[in-house]
């Protein structure tokens, strides 16, 4: 709205720069939304490959940790055994001691026996082999626990040292998992703002196609010969009669100040709202020609007069409009009646002076 604006506002070899400016901005604008999507692609690429990573690592620090776990099962299975052997060795020991006891009292008891004649040398032998007999059963079977322990014992410090490499592996793995997510995380990042700037940029493009055509809209309808027809009608240099100009309305309160903060963003006034009654004429304020008599957005029923040589004067806000484009108006002369168009709480009329399309200050042009 603005813009269209400005370009109602401009002279014609100033609409056909500003033309070629919103294309190279167009221009611009593509090319960065082509490197952008180029670079989103890039990016896209780089978080699969991440992603596979991340999962890639995933999957070796879980088969780690089942094959630690199965290690620490086995463990546990082979310290019960080893816990069984260790208690049947201590059994083994005590019935070989409580055997060997027996044997060397029986050993006395035979010897006295024999010294006595009660019992035959030969069944005495018989009895000493049977415990002998026994004394190395138990003894192999000491030996068979004991080898036992020792193949236990070993193999569970070897499950133990396989376990401990294995969790330093896992750790090394959750290190490289952390590290391809940081760089996972960073990508995400940058591709967000990505799409943000794509989509600021988009808007962009969307906004410089609507200038472009409400552009050539304006250049369609503008008469090209319009500074020229206000020479031929004589109408003075506006610039001779700064500081002398007549008020486009009886009132000279002013409402909102040339360059003051508007209500909305950051935007400023480039022109002045004068207080007025409902209904009250606005007049000219120089000669010059209607090249625009129309309704526009943010400024209700609106009229523009280019007065020549680069100068053109703004009436906004009217109840009502009595020119119509290519009217020639003297100064003076009632162009419209003053109102609240274009979403005013209270009457009043939006008044502009540019040279060469850029805002001055109305109050400087007008008698003070």
């Amino acid at each position: 709205m603005l813009f269209v604006l400005a370009c109602l506002l401009a002279t014609p070899s100033a609409l056909a720069d500003s033309r070629q400016q919103v294309q190279s901005e167009i221009d611009q604008v593509k090319l960065r939304i082509e490197q952008d999507r180029k670079q989103l692609q890039s990016l896209q690429n780089d978080l699969e490959i991440l992603e596979k990573q991340v999962g890639n690592q995933s999957q070796e620090i879980n088969r780690i940790q089942r094959q630690m776990a199965k290690h620490r099962r086995e463990i546990y299975r082979l310290q019960q055994e080893k816990a069984a052997f260790a208690d049947s060795q201590s059994k083994q020991q005590q019935e070989l001691k409580n055997q060997v006891r027996l044997a060397s009292q029986l050993d006395r008891d035979n010897y006295l026996k024999l010294l006595l004649n009660q019992q035959s040398p030969a069944s005495i032998g018989r009895t000493l082999v049977y415990y002998e007999y026994l004394n190395q059963h138990r003894i192999d079977n000491l030996s068979h626990i004991e080898e036992r322990l020792l193949g236990i014992s070993q193999l569970e410090q070897q499950l133990k040292e396989e376990n401990l490499a294995m969790e330093k592996l896992a750790q090394q793995h959750r290190r490289q998992r952390e590290g391809v997510q940081i760089s996972y995380a960073n990508q995400q990042n940058l591709l967000g703002k990505i799409d943000q700037r794509l989509d600021r940029d988009n808007q962009r493009l969307e906004q410089l196609l609507q200038d472009l055509m409400a552009l050539d809209g304006v250049i369609d309808k503008l008469p090209t010969n319009t500074a020229q027809a206000a020479l031929n009608r004589k109408p003075g240099n506006l610039r001779t009669l700064k500081g002398r100009l007549p008020w486009p309305v009886s009132s000279k309160r002013i409402r909102a100040a040339f360059g003051s903060r508007r209500a909305i963003g950051d935007l400023r006034w480039d022109g002045i709202m004068i207080a007025s009654e409902l209904g009250e004429e606005v007049r000219n304020i120089h000669p010059g020609k209607v090249v625009f008599a129309n309704w526009l957005r943010g400024f209700g029923l609106l009229v523009i007069i280019d007065h020549g040589y680069g100068y053109m004067s703004l009436y906004g806000h009217n109840q009502s409009l009595l020119k119509a484009e290519g009217d020639w108006v003297e100064a003076q002369e009632a162009i419209a009646l003053a109102g609240n168009s274009g979403g005013q709480k209270e009457p009043g009329l939006y008044f502009e002076i540019r040279y060469q399309g850029k805002p001055d200050d109305p109050i400087r042009w007008c008698k003070r």
